[in-house]
């Protein structure tokens, strides 16, 4: 009497193809992730960036006094940095207000993902000095 052998092994052409499918649909979904996150994170990098220059330029205006500043429209794009896309522009315009205070109006226009990307801040700065009044 003959007994034959049932037992295969290895895996048939349709698991194998199901395998495949599926290890590149987690594939695809892991690459879409990473890229979204990485333009998320350039995207947080240069927000930071700008916030930064902006609030070390208003603590420099501040530092000159309300004396020193004169009223205008002065252009600072050359303090951006290279890691900021271009097209970028940055300005502060002074202005006097009544009660002895100065407006400034900071604005900074930089390149996110195509797309032109303005952020404008404004302060005041007193002739007593800050918290004087």
């Amino acid at each position: 009497m003959r007994v034959e052998n049932t037992q295969t092994s290895g895996f048939t052409l349709l698991e194998v193809i199901v395998a495949i499918v599926v290890a590149t649909l987690v594939t695809t979904g892991l690459y879409t992730m990473v890229n979204n996150i990485r333009g998320l994170n350039d995207r947080s990098r240069d927000l930071i960036t700008v916030n930064s220059l902006i609030e070390d330029k208003i603590e420099e205006l501040r530092s000159a006094t309300y004396l020193g500043l004169s009223d205008g429209e002065f252009d600072f794009s050359d303090e951006l940095p290279q890691t900021i896309a271009a097209p970028r522009e940055a300005v502060y315009v002074v202005t006097a207000t009544e009660n002895n205070l100065r407006q400034v109006s900071l604005s900074v226009t930089y390149n996110e993902a195509g797309t032109a990307r303005t952020i404008d801040y404004i302060t005041y700065i007193g002739e007593l000095g800050v918290g004087q009044y």
